[in-house]
């Protein structure tokens, strides 16, 4: 379902093309939604990411924010963050579609402890972090091993770390893979690990709670939302932390269970279908057009 299609409102993210589109709404007298999504109201120069960085990206965001008749955000946490630099927000989850993942789990709990993380190899999502704590846990003679899903921007970079490390039976490399191939991946996981330095919300936080996995990672994004109830969250880039985190929840699996289900819960009541009936509810609100039977 696409609820712009019978909406004739404008709805972009809140990078610096959603400024003139938000200019061209208010010209033409037409509402605009803007979704801050990402990292509109972040400033992490060590990265660097973040739209707070820089003089013009803060203009951008600041002007794209005023313009629109409606702004909304995925988390509580990218709400707070928002709210910081003077945004007033509504909070809409993009839920996933429940169809991809089967909600349940095949994992047999046997040793090695199979952890997973699918993102994107670039500097926010902090491999470092997540490698430096498989390293403590190695250490602590855990018997854990890390999957890593997703395209490598670094060029070998973090695959260098994990060498250095001497993490090469302990970390296997997958490189990008398309969606329909990521089942496999969540059901044979005891454990999601996402070190973000930010995130707005977490697609894959969604994934892995659809398919019954309990996930740990930074309090950023959802990670935040769902803690302690739904998930378990660290300050981002602490690997000791971290690691110390991901042997608590190994050492308690009525404790990972738990949180899997809370989490797998609020996913359900937020899935994809919501989302949109959500939108349109807005969008309805916005235009003051009624809206068609669900």
């Amino acid at each position: 379902r696409r609820p712009t299609d019978r909406y004739r409102c404008r709805h972009e993210p809140a990078r610096i093309p959603a400024l003139r589109r938000a200019l061209a709404g208010r010209r033409l007298g037409v509402p605009s939604v803007v979704t801050c999504d990402s990292g509109e109201f972040v400033s992490l120069p060590s990265v660097p990411y973040g739209l707070q960085t820089t003089w013009r990206q803060r203009t951008a965001v600041s002007l794209a924010t005023r313009l629109a008749r409606a702004v909304t955000v995925c988390s509580s946490y990218q709400q707070s963050l928002a709210s910081a630099c003077g945004v007033n927000t509504r909070r809409i989850p993009i839920g996933v579609d429940l169809a991809r993942y089967n909600g349940g789990s095949a994992r047999s709990g046997s040793t090695p402890f199979r952890l997973l993380h699918v993102a994107s190899i670039n500097a926010v999502k902090d491999h470092a972090t997540l490698l430096h704590a498989m390293r403590r846990l190695r250490d602590a003679a855990l018997p854990v091993h890390l999957d890593i899903v997703g395209e490598d921007t670094l060029q070998g970079a973090v695959q260098g770390l994990a060498r250095s490390l001497d993490l090469d039976d302990a970390v296997t490399f997958h490189g990008f893979q398309p969606t329909e191939q990521l089942r496999g991946f969540y059901q044979a996981a005891d454990l999601f690990v996402l070190p973000s330095r930010h995130e707005a919300a977490g697609v894959v936080l969604l994934e892995a709670a659809a398919s019954g996995v309990p996930v740990v990672g930074s309090a950023v994004g959802y990670l935040s939302d769902w803690t302690p109830e739904g998930a378990t969250s660290v300050a981002p880039g602490d690997p000791v932390a971290l690691a110390h985190a991901i042997e608590e929840l190994l050492a308690n699996p009525e404790r990972r269970a738990q949180q899997a289900r809370v989490a797998a819960e609020w996913t359900r009541a937020h899935n994809a279908d919501w989302t949109a009936g959500a939108f349109e509810d807005l969008y309805h609100e916005l235009t003051g057009r009624p809206i068609q039977p669900r």
